[in-house]
């Protein structure tokens, strides 16, 4: 069973939902700066998420 990272649309709604969630709004242009960076692992792109909300 392969494992597939999300693409690009998903990234940015997985990161805006996870921020709803921790209690802050990600600024839609943040989040598809992170989510074209960061596409090869949903952990670092959490890490990301933390480290912005920071």
């Amino acid at each position: 069973m392969e494992i597939v990272m999300p693409d690009y649309g998903a990234r940015i709604e997985m990161l805006r939902g996870k921020a709803m969630n921790a209690g802050f709004e990600l600024d839609m242009d943040i989040a598809c700066f992170i989510a074209r960076r960061i596409c090869s692992d949903v952990r670092e792109l959490e890490i990301t998420l933390h480290k912005s909300q920071a």
